[in-house]
């Protein structure tokens, strides 16, 4: 096994220059190469992939996941790693290899590179590269109040940095934690300081305040001049009134001006 530098996919880039050498080579030393899903066929169920220079490999659907054939149709037109198995008269590849690889070199606390597949109103899901999924919880995404990612602007495709929570070596699953890859800024804030924020929704007892959302683990309320209303998501400028250490989830900020 190689180590790897582990990173979505997408930000590999076929090798233009492939030739068969180069294949023979990847073969010897287990280095992985990269190529472009073309087509699924899925009546003898292989993947056609593109290596770049008129090369072009397969993948059997047995070595390509560890899931199921949904996985197949999301990444076609997609950049994927994958060993080479054999450079005889076809180009045989496997991804699922790359994926078990990939698990056997994380631990828990590493600070991983994936993008957003998906945003539910529960969870995120995430590509961690080399056919790794990952998921964030809604408790691991923030401390603020909220009920869906997409208020935080999170969106499919979105690349961001979490650390790996807990690792299900038996389902092939990583949970990650987004909120503690943020400092609490409730302890280095000054009053006076003013700073962007998303307004979430109004403070059942507070007549003109609002939950705001500074970063992942920073929640704060905004007080609104009476008659301004803001929209969920909203993104605007507050001043920060009186950080309190002992309570930073009571830090309260003044509304200066919408974000253009």
């Amino acid at each position: 096994m190689k180590k790897q530098n582990l990173m979505p996919e997408s930000f590999y880039q076929i090798d233009t220059s492939m030739s068969i050498d180069k294949l023979k080579r990847a073969e010897l030393s287990g280095e992985f190469v990269t190529g472009k899903v073309i087509y699924w066929d899925s009546i003898d169920n292989f993947l056609l992939i593109d290596l770049g220079n008129n090369f072009t490999g397969i993948i059997p659907l047995h070595e390509f996941t560890l899931y199921n054939e949904k996985s197949v149709y999301y990444l076609i037109g997609k950049e994927i790693n994958a060993y080479v198995k054999s450079t005889g008269n076809v180009i045989l590849l496997s991804r699922r290899e790359t994926m078990i690889d990939s698990f056997n070199q994380i631990c828990e606390g590493d600070e991983l590179c994936c993008f957003i597949t998906n945003v539910s109103k529960r969870m995120m899901f995430l590509d961690a590269g080399n056919g790794m999924n990952g998921i964030i919880q809604l408790k691991d995404l923030t401390v603020s109040r909220i009920t869906n990612p997409n208020i935080l602007g999170f969106y499919k495709n979105q690349v961001i940095n979490a650390r790996v929570r807990e690792i299900d070596y038996d389902k092939y699953k990583i949970i990650l934690n987004y909120k503690d890859m943020f400092e609490n800024l409730a302890y280095v804030l000054q009053p006076g300081e003013v700073v962007e924020v998303i307004v979430l929704a109004p403070v059942n007892n507070l007549e003109d305040g609002y939950f705001a959302y500074i970063n992942p683990n920073t929640p704060a309320i905004i007080d609104v001049p009476y008659g301004i209303k803001i929209a969920y998501g909203s993104r605007v400028l507050g001043i920060v009134k009186n950080p309190n250490l002992k309570h930073p989830e009571r830090l309260k900020l003044n509304f200066v001006s919408f974000v253009d």
